[in-house]
């Protein structure tokens, strides 16, 4: 084994410290991912028009299956 092998594993240095940033590259982009869709959301009136959105949409499921099943015992 050489100096630059950690001994545990027997791989470089170098392969952890890339696969250490990539990681830390990976996580940062998925805050930054986070953080523009909680600005989104907030902002304009957005998240407020998506939940209504959303919500609508529920209930238009909730009144379909009123209307189009029964359960077996009625």
């Amino acid at each position: 084994m050489s100096s630059d092998e950690l001994p545990a594993s027997g791989e470089p240095t170098q392969h952890w410290v890339f696969r250490n940033l990539v990681s830390i590259v990976q996580l940062v982009i998925v805050a930054m991912l986070v953080l523009l869709a909680v600005w989104w959301t907030l902002s304009d009136g957005n998240g407020e028009r998506v939940w209504e959105s959303f919500y609508d949409f529920s209930q238009g499921i909730v009144r379909w299956s009123h209307e189009h099943l029964r359960y077996p015992w009625e």
